[in-house]
């Protein structure tokens, strides 16, 4: 608590209290923004005016200026010299006894303000300029980070400037701010001899003339008539390349230029020119020089990526979601096939504060991670989230970093991809979130040039991209990119599967299932992220496989507690149950491809072999024996290749009773893409999400699939060792219970007794009429 700021306010209340258009304040002693406008209302009402509000606006200055024209010696309104005082005592300067008349010591103190303000302290008067400024909370000594050459250039800049009709005297605090940042900007435009009304300090069309024809500073110049060396210095100071701000362009004020060049790549000239002007000053820098980076919502067509190429550039911003502008199917194969990297953003909404809260960032994570895995994007892929709106700092530092937490919680669902996080936002924004250690990628939003956070801070250190020019013709925003930036190649993005214009829905839900799946492992620390998938299949094979020899034939690693995992995961996963069977091409039989899968996973996959193996009971050797099964249980008709050829892949039997059809095309399909599933994850190779991914992409049809399969596992020309391995279906033996058991079972019929085994004749008949048959359906 300060005394004389007590005292101010005390005398403030007990003159204004009462009065229409004055809110009494408290009375603690403590300056701040309440006693300043308090200050303010004051003086309004002294200046006659009655709708008093906390603004010092151009209704306030014109009655100042014409009522009072400045405080001084010769002042007559006893109230407006207390207010001085009073607004002397709540900047931190002495004011004198509150309810004094002007004296030798307020006209002391005003000198002081008016030397700290880098004004003549004689003949010590407040205008109204001054007058204004005491009334915000500007400083005009040095701030704690801030930095005496940039002082030392405010209080030039107002000396020199303070007459000119639209310039607002500048805190002299050391700091870069908006303020400073416009007042360099008027201070060009004075000196590129722009008239009172015209100057408005905005980097605009005129001011970049200007500055282009006349602005270039180089080495061994110095001012003379114009101070464009000066303002120049200044500026690098302003973006922490601190030089002599004394008007001579040496080897020093070079030597930071070229630093600043190389920082910000552009041309590395050594020089003031414009293209260094407009980085020193606005946070596009020049939105006219050649840059290599655009985003856009439009979808990179063959012939907008091939204009945009021609155009220089290489690099392209797309969405991760959102209907309307998000990637679309085969999108990504013609970005890279036209030598683009790719910028991967995330964005919903994210244009108001309300959109920045931890769940929301939790949100928007699980849905960047999730679409990211479904797209291909591999490991270390930086994702970018927007924060589109003009954020202050202090918003920055509470809801803005709070949404970036849940972000991170929401990219961490996928265990086995690691995605990193990136951030699109204002100058000031950026830096907050980089230097909290919440993103490791920085993206500039330069383009938005009037809001605050572009306004007085210097580029972040670590930027990546600097979004500088919209072109609405064609819809593409222009971006900067530095070498620091770490687009998505080629190499870091998996080819995924599509149909048309279709994104293939079954490889996204098996994506999601293996990503929910990693959420659940995650309460088992020891369990690696690389056995969600296993864990994935093993749900779907429980769906109708889950019976004592099932799970016999399909253990988990002995390590692993089989009952906490399936409790764990197995009711994590159950809501998509309905969405993975609907996208499954033949949905009924996703639990016999999971068998099949985990069986050529977990005992091999028997390439190129003639004889069964144990990996192969899963899959296409028991569903062998179903067959035989069906024909001895049809009384076994004498043309057994004829019988075959009917029934070995025809559609699904609609009549549950039906038994004549034991190997469908349903069956055959299972079989096919279970074994090159399995045989993708054996060793964990391949995720789940990973194998089903390659075979559709490789195989893109069933036939390929099948085709696929028998060229794999049974060799280029399968014919001969097909008929090879059905027959030893029936004659190997290994110790109990494989294949004997099951073999047993799948010879039976609804409990009834167990079909006998095949003759030799009937056998080599049956395995020619397989073998050929799995030919035909292979498209062979």
């Amino acid at each position: 608590m300060d005394l004389q700021v007590k005292a101010a306010q005390i005398y403030l209340n007990d003159t204004y209290g009462g009065q229409s258009g004055y809110l009494s304040i408290a009375e603690d002693g403590m300056t701040g923004w309440q006693t300043k406008y308090a200050i303010t209302r004051a003086l309004q009402l002294e200046l006659g005016i009655t709708a008093t509000s906390t603004n010092f606006g151009a209704g306030t200055t014109s009655a100042f200026i014409n009522q009072v024209g400045a405080i001084n010696s010769s002042t007559t309104q006893d109230r407006i010299v207390s207010l001085l005082r009073c607004a002397l005592w709540c900047s931190g300067y002495p004011g004198g006894h509150v309810e004094d008349l002007w004296d030798s010591g307020l006209a002391g103190y005003v000198a002081g303000l008016r030397d700290d303000m880098g004004l003549a302290i004689s003949p010590p008067m407040v205008t109204v300029k001054m007058m204004k400024s005491l009334l915000t909370m500007d400083a005009f000594v040095l701030l704690s980070g801030g930095n005496s050459a940039i002082r030392s250039g405010q209080r030039w800049l107002n000396g020199k400037y303070a007459h000119r009709q639209d310039f607002s005297l500048l805190p002299c605090d050391g700091l870069f701010t908006r303020q400073m940042q416009q007042g360099l900007v008027y201070a060009i435009q004075y000196e590129l001899g722009m008239a009172d009304g015209v100057a408005n300090g905005n980097l605009g069309p005129g001011t970049s003339s200007g500055l282009a024809v006349s602005g270039r500073v180089e080495l061994g110049d110095i001012d003379g008539t114009t101070n464009f060396v000066r303002l120049f210095q200044l500026a690098l100071c302003c973006n922490r390349h601190y030089v002599a701000v004394d008007g001579i362009f040496g080897q020093g004020t070079r030597s930071e230029v070229l630093k600043f060049q190389a920082f910000m790549e552009i041309v590395e000239s050594g020089a003031g020119d414009f293209g260094t002007w407009a980085g020193l000053l606005v946070s596009t820098g020049d939105v006219n020089r050649q840059v290599t980076g655009i985003d856009t919502t439009s979808t990179m067509t063959a012939q907008f990526s091939s204009q945009m190429r021609a155009a220089g550039y290489n690099v392209v911003g797309r969405y991760l979601t959102v209907d309307g502008k998000s990637i679309r199917p085969g999108e990504l194969d013609t970005i890279f096939d036209y030598d683009f990297s790719l910028i991967p953003i995330f964005q919903n909404y994210n244009n108001g504060a309300q959109y920045f809260t931890q769940e929301l960032g939790y949100e928007h994570g699980r849905q960047a991670s999730l679409r990211a895995r479904q797209l291909g994007l591999r490991d270390g892929v930086i994702i970018f989230f927007a924060v589109d709106y003009d954020a202050t700092g202090g918003e920055a530092n509470t809801i803005v970093l709070a949404y970036f937490d849940g972000v991170r919680a929401g990219l961490d669902r996928s265990r086995s991809v690691r995605y990193e996080v990136g951030v699109y936002a204002t100058r000031n924004v950026a830096t907050i979130v980089y230097d909290a250690g919440k993103a490791s990628g920085v993206w500039v939003s330069g383009m938005s040039t009037g809001f605050s956070g572009n306004l007085g801070f210097p580029m972040p250190a670590q930027w990546m991209y600097n979004q500088i020019q919209e072109v609405h013709s064609i819809n593409i925003d222009r971006n900067a990119v530095s070498v620091r930036a770490r687009p998505a190649t080629r190499s870091d993005v998996a080819v995924t599967p599509y149909n048309g214009s279709q994104y293939n829905q079954f490889y996204w839900k098996i994506v999601e299932l293996e990503v929910q799946t990693e959420v659940a492992l995650s309460a088992f620390p020891l369990v690696e992220p690389k056995f969600a998938g296993v864990m994935a299949l093993h749900w779907l094979q429980s769906q109708d496989y889950g019976s004592v020899l099932w799970t016999a034939y399909t253990p988990y690693p002995t390590s692993f507690q089989r009952p906490a995992l399936e409790a764990a995961c197995f009711p994590a996963v159950e809501a998509l149950r309905t969405g993975l069977y609907s996208a499954y091409s033949h949905g009924s039989s996703l639990a016999h491809t999971a068998a099949t899968a985990n069986g050529v996973r977990i005992w091999g996959s028997a390439q190129a072999k003639s004889t069964i193996e144990m990996g192969d009971l899963g899959g296409w050797a028991l569903d062998t024996v179903q067959l035989w099964g069906a024909y001895f249980w049809t009384a076994r008709p004498a043309n057994i290749s004829q019988w075959v050829h009917q029934r070995l892949g025809e559609p699904p039997r609609t009549d549950p009773s039906d038994i004549t059809s034991q190997f469908d095309i349903e069956d055959v399909v299972a079989d096919a893409e279970g074994w090159l599933i399995g045989s993708a994850m054996r060793d964990y190779a391949d995720s789940f999400g990973d194998a089903v991914r390659r075979m559709l992409v490789e195989y893109p049809t069933e036939t390929l699939r099948i085709r696929a399969f028998l060229h794999l596992r049974f060799g280029p020309q399968p014919a001969a060792r097909i008929e090879s391995a059905v027959k030893s279906i029936f004659v190997v033996n290994w110790p109990f219970p494989w294949p004997g058991v099951p073999r047993d079972e799948f010879m039976n019929y609804d409990g009834g007794p167990q079909a006998d085994l095949p003759t030799a004749s009937e056998l080599d008949d049956f395995a020619s009429a397989v073998a050929s048959r799995l030919i035909v359906l292979a498209g062979l």
